[in-house]
């Protein structure tokens, strides 16, 4: 009779090990997992906070912007200059003030460029009223 005999390599890795190995690297790919999470709910965030301040600066840009078409009459012309920028009713006057507002209409910004010992017969008002590289007016 014939003996059938199965010789098998010897086994490097025990099954404990082959287990505790595969445990491992499933711990692993739930933390890579976790972290990318984490990363995606950090940057969504951080879009999200700039998204709503950015939203918070245009809804106060158009809630402090200055309404010239409600100014009808000459009172409410010198009333607002006189409000937001109290040295040009004196420096140009009440009467000229009125007359050049409602004569004039709305125009895009100049740029005017004068030596610094230039003497002008104008008054910038407004944002325009800073040399370029200076700080605005308070």
């Amino acid at each position: 009779m014939m003996r059938i005999v199965v010789v098998t390599p010897p086994c490097v890795f025990s099954s404990d090990l082959l287990l505790l190995l595969l445990l491992l690297l499933l711990l692993l790919l739930l933390l890579l997992h976790l972290l990318l999470l984490f990363l995606f709910l950090f940057f969504l965030l951080l879009f999200l906070f700039f998204f709503f301040l950015l939203l918070l600066l245009l809804l106060l840009l158009l809630l402090l912007d200055y309404r010239y078409d409600l100014l009808s009459d000459g009172a409410s012309v010198v009333s607002f200059f006189s409000l937001h920028f109290p040295d040009s009713v004196d420096l140009i006057g009440r009467e000229r003030l009125v007359d050049d507002f409602f004569s004039t209409s709305p125009s895009a910004l100049v740029c005017v460029k004068v030596r610094e010992r230039c003497v002008c017969v104008c008054v910038c008002a407004g944002r325009v009223a800073r040399r370029p590289g200076m700080p605005s007016w308070p």
